[in-house]
């Protein structure tokens, strides 16, 4: 929805963007690190998570500009 990407835009200011990033690492370590793969096939859990919250970046603004993966609003 339009509404909710320009409200996102608006109120992801820099310490909301910490906080985001702060629950991205979390989710992302012991007791249970993320099973699934990278595109490239490799183990998120084997990631650091600098990288991790990189990635994350990278496929939130594929969201808000519906690129792919998100470029089909059937799916």
């Amino acid at each position: 929805m339009a509404e909710v990407r320009e409200d996102v835009v608006q109120r992801l200011d820099g310490p909301r963007r910490l906080m985001v990033e702060d629950v991205v690492r979390r989710l992302h370590v012991f007791p249970r690190p993320n099973p699934g793969k990278t595109t490239e096939g490799k183990l998120v859990a084997d990631l650091d998570p600098d990288t991790i919250v990189d990635i994350f970046w990278d496929e939130f603004l594929a969201f808000q500009k519906k690129n792919k993966p998100f470029d089909n609003e059937g799916r």
